[in-house]
């Protein structure tokens, strides 16, 4: 079997994640690790591509805690940052769900990766494979984003909050109007994208303003429920969708599109 102690690129790329292309230091406040990662706000990104390539069946994966300890024990920082990725692993309640594409943990996703990167390994990819998995959080809410502000924005343009969720891939309107929700909070890359439509496509209209995107530090639930965010919207498909709705509808939605090369390696892979 290869060699499975992970290169210090591994672990940086697991504990330093990007979000919109930015380190998690420039991006998360300072004591993230005591707050946001307390949350289940934590996307494996990957997982698509496993089943496709690697195994399409989970159950197969056989001895999770042992590979996790193959993986971190000789290496002291696995075990520093506040969390306690050898903690015991049981996979119906964080391999399935991540699969199922369900926000986890930090200190669960982390595994959940170091897990599927030790199967990848077993089955004779070098350790680059990794590059194939990523941590996307789902912390960020969008500041002045209320329940009025979005009826006004029905009245004004009543099919705008539709074709704004179809154009970002989110189904229906119901999922923004959760992100309204004191704890409800969705992906950067979601919320920046609801935020600048809706900035841009009412920027002369008096009635409607937004604050920036921000990130929960508090106790907060990422919208993964029914409606649940779906996190496999990549700019392509974005602007697909975007000129689908103008072609159907001359109805312009302005979405920006955010996507960096790190997020989107694994985005539609």
């Amino acid at each position: 079997m290869p060699d499975q102690t992970p290169h210090q690129s591994f672990y940086q790329s697991l504990i330093n994640f990007r979000v919109d292309g930015t380190t998690v230091e420039n991006t998360f406040p300072n004591d993230w690790r005591a707050t946001v990662a307390r949350n289940r706000a934590f996307y494996v990104r990957g997982t698509s591509w496993f089943r496709n390539n690697v195994e399409r069946t989970i159950s197969n994966i056989k001895e999770p805690n042992a590979r996790i300890r193959r993986v971190i024990e000789n290496e002291k920082r696995w075990s520093s940052n506040n969390f306690e990725f050898g903690a015991e692993y049981a996979p119906n309640q964080q391999l399935y769900p991540a699969f199922r594409k369900k926000p986890l943990l930090f200190e669960k996703a982390v595994p959940t990766i170091i897990v599927l990167y030790d199967y990848c390994l077993e089955k004779g990819y070098g350790p680059d494979v990794v590059g194939r998995f990523s941590i996307e959080p789902a912390a960020s809410y969008i500041m002045g984003l209320n329940v009025d502000l979005l009826q006004n924005i029905e009245e004004k343009k009543p099919r705008y909050l539709h074709n704004l969720a179809e154009a970002t891939l989110q189904g229906t309107k119901d999922l923004i109007y959760k992100l309204c929700e004191e704890k409800g909070t969705v992906t950067h890359k979601l919320a920046h994208r609801i935020r600048g439509a809706i900035a841009e496509d009412f920027r002369d209209d008096g009635e409607v303003y937004l604050g920036v995107v921000d990130i929960k530090t508090n106790r907060f639930s990422a919208l993964s429920g029914n409606p649940g965010e779906k996190i496999d919207a990549d700019d392509d498909r974005v602007k697909k969708k975007c000129r689908e709705i103008f072609d159907r509808e001359n109805f312009r939605i302005s979405v920006p599109m955010l996507y960096s090369r790190d997020q989107s390696q694994t985005e539609t892979s």
